[in-house]
């Protein structure tokens, strides 16, 4: 019997000697693990505050800019139908255009974007037109905010004259609104998915506001000087596949 006593002891000894190892190699892994997300946690802050920063000095250089962009505006104003060209040259936005977008947007003026103060609330597209026979705005808008990680997109109604609704399907006896995709109007983009509350959140809609944005709005002497089968090439099949 003491024998046999003697021969368990070593392997209890072992055994607690084991666990003991095992409860210390825990507990130095979880201390580990919530050292890194500590870590990570300062990381996260100091990226917010860049990226904070960043918005600052790029709302500061927007200031810059405005007096640059109303200069640019008076040149082009002297252009005859240059946003007309700059847009059906578009390697995007050409596609989305019809014949009769084309007479209306003869009368396009000026192209504005305006950021808010806060960069991150979104930004308002503008469009300004000379007197024309399709319809009585002078000015047409488009607003995206951006309010508690949701999208809030918001339109200026068009003001048509009798007859010359560029959204309607022109042969329907009905006066059907034209389909999203392919054969749509380019001033469809100012309609709105729910036409009772004036408010949409529309990928399709969003889409074409950054290219106007973020292309278009930032050099559209580009696309002025590009030959429509240029733009053909520059465009990519995958990156714009309007919705039908």
């Amino acid at each position: 019997l003491a024998i046999a006593m003697a021969e368990s002891t070593p392997h209890k000894s072992a055994r607690r000697v084991s666990e003991v190892s095992a409860e210390g190699a825990g507990t130095t892994h979880e201390q580990t693990l919530d050292r890194l997300e500590r870590i990570q946690e300062e990381l996260e802050t100091l990226n917010e505050e860049a990226a904070d920063r960043v918005l600052e000095i790029e709302a500061q250089f927007n200031q810059r800019r405005r007096p640059l962009y109303h200069k640019r505006a008076e040149v082009l104003g002297g252009i005859s139908n240059f946003w007309l060209q700059a847009i059906s040259h578009h390697p995007v936005l050409h596609s989305i255009l019809t014949e009769r977008d084309c007479e209306a947007l003869k009368y396009l003026r000026q192209i504005d974007v305006i950021e808010a103060e806060d960069l991150k609330s979104g930004y308002r597209i503008e469009m300004h037109f000379d007197e024309n026979p399709f319809f009585h705005n002078t000015t047409l808008h488009k607003d995206f905010r951006y309010t508690d990680k949701s999208l809030c997109v918001t339109s200026s109604p068009i003001q048509w004259r009798e007859g010359k609704d560029l959204t309607v399907e022109p042969d329907s006896a009905h006066g059907s609104k034209r389909r999203r995709g392919d054969e749509a109007s380019f001033f469809s983009w100012f309609d709105v998915m729910d036409e009772a509350s004036g408010v949409a959140s529309d990928q399709d809609s969003l889409s074409i506001a950054e290219i106007i944005k973020e292309e278009l709005w930032i050099d559209p002497l580009r696309y002025y000087n590009q030959t429509p089968d240029d733009a053909m090439l520059d465009v990519d099949p995958e990156s714009w596949a309007p919705s039908r």
